[in-house]
């Protein structure tokens, strides 16, 4: 039975110690054993962490009613180093809202960098990449709580509250897809759930998931001193890799990742460029106008230009610095004389 207090850090102690140790073990993952044996040990870390959550989050938890859309929007969104559990809403026209709870525990950006996917577009949740197929949006993203990014030592532990949090609210709010099915899990939410005003984008309770970080042979002083030498090992790598020679792998990948995902092509001449320029310079181009205009000038010499054709589609004439691919030998010598190639291949010396 959920105890009536006025501090919610009690609420959440024993919400999560109760879904974690009514939640069968078929369902959990069994480092929970070892990493959170008591809730003692529960409560340690959640009193440590310097856990906050959302202004109103208590009262809603202890309400005779379920918690509205509105309530969900009022959430606030931080992007401060921190992890947190957090609520995204979703919304369509003249359709019921649906909601999806997780958690960002990046161990150096924190939720930050899950909030960064889901502006991209990457690594979405099934049932999310479902809703947003259907022409939903996410409207808003909150969080229930969150804190302060831990050290290297008190990430096993805290990363696996967080998951464990992440699946009470999953289950209190029940975020979960179906409305008849029970998923084996113990059921916390205090209200009728045909009185819930929303639908659920989760598929799966957390508990089950892997906690990373977790090596129950090393101390926590071991732990701290393996992050030190690992942040060492990625200061050197920066600054071997600092400034132009930087720049220059950070645009060859902009550039690669570009032509991988076709983001800048032009479909009409079915070519694909590896920056926004190129494609522009493309369309200024007279062949490019006269397909547009549906002009159709006829081949001089057809086998000459399946031949070209078939250079280019070998890669027969290929600038790897560049990334430029010729059609002919002719085309490539004149290219390779160019200041621009000439720099490229200077910088790429330097950088070896």
């Amino acid at each position: 039975m959920a105890p009536t207090t006025t501090d919610i850090i009690v609420f959440a102690i024993w919400l999560t110690w109760a879904c974690l140790s009514l939640t069968p073990e078929a369902l959990k993952n069994g480092i929970y054993a070892l990493v959170i044996p008591t809730q003692e040990v529960l409560k340690q870390i959640l009193l440590s962490s310097e856990m906050s959550f959302a202004p109103g989050l208590l009262d809603v938890l202890q309400s005779k009613t379920p918690p509205t859309i509105s309530f969900f929007k009022s959430l606030p969104l931080y992007l401060d180093k921190i992890w947190a559990v957090y609520l995204l809403v979703l919304q369509k026209p003249s359709h019921r809202p649906k909601i999806y709870i997780g958690c960002g525990t990046e161990k150096r950006t924190g939720v930050a960098t899950r909030m960064g996917q889901y502006k991209r577009g990457e690594n979405l949740p099934r049932y999310v990449q479902l809703a947003l197929d259907d022409k939903y949006t996410i409207s808003h993203k909150g969080l229930l709580c969150w804190s302060p990014l831990p050290t290297a030592a008190e990430r096993p532990r805290l990363r696996a509250a967080f998951i464990l949090l992440e699946a009470a609210f999953t289950l209190y709010f029940w975020a979960m897809v179906s409305r008849t099915k029970d998923y084996g899990l113990p059921r916390f939410c205090p209200w009728s759930l045909d009185t819930l005003e929303y639908d659920g984008c989760c598929s799966h309770v957390s508990l089950k998931e892997k906690v990373q970080d977790v090596d129950e042979t090393l101390t926590p002083k071991q732990i701290n001193v393996l992050d030190s030498e690992r942040k060492l090992k990625n200061s050197r790598r920066d600054a071997v890799t600092r400034g132009p020679e930087r720049t220059a792998i950070s645009m060859k990948k902009t550039r690669e990742r570009a032509l991988a995902t076709k983001k800048w092509a032009c479909n009409l001449c079915n070519v694909t460029f590896g920056a926004k320029n190129q494609l522009e310079h493309h369309k200024k181009l007279q062949k490019h106008l006269d397909k547009a205009a549906g002009i159709v000038k006829a081949v001089k010499n057809p086998r000459a230009n399946e031949r070209h054709n078939e250079n280019a589609a070998a890669r027969r004439y290929y600038c790897s610095p560049c990334d430029y691919n010729a059609k002919t030998q002719q085309k490539l010598n004149a290219h390779l004389k160019r200041p621009k190639h000439l720099q490229k291949v200077a910088l790429a010396q330097s950088s070896s």
